[in-house]
């Protein structure tokens, strides 16, 4: 190797690397960017992976007794979260005054 070719192999070295460090750093920010974000969730996210996996059981179980359509067993699972919810709105406009029952 001679000297030109050494130099030009520094230059494309410390370019690399630069451009490594960027995208690193880069990186970085964006982890602890979406951390800060997620951090007053975690535990609920936590309770929620422990639930899923405590319960993946059950799911199985009862989605083969749909024949084993989970699809089918989950948008029953759905439409049974989903009237609940309609349920709490429509009784009595109960969901949405919670601050007039705690204020009394």
């Amino acid at each position: 190797m001679t000297n030109s070719d050494n130099a030009a192999a520094d230059r494309n070295f410390q370019k690399n690397a630069m451009a490594s460090f960027i995208q690193i750093g880069a990186l970085v920010v964006l982890i602890v960017w979406c951390f800060q974000i997620l951090s007053p969730f975690i535990s609920v996210i936590l309770w929620g992976m422990l639930i899923a996996v405590a319960l993946y059981p059950v799911h199985a179980l009862l989605a083969a007794k749909f024949g084993g359509r989970e699809k089918t067993f989950s948008d029953c699972i759905r439409a049974t979260r989903s009237c609940d919810f309609a349920r709490a709105i429509l009784d009595n406009g109960r969901f949405f005054n919670w601050r007039d029952e705690i204020c009394r």
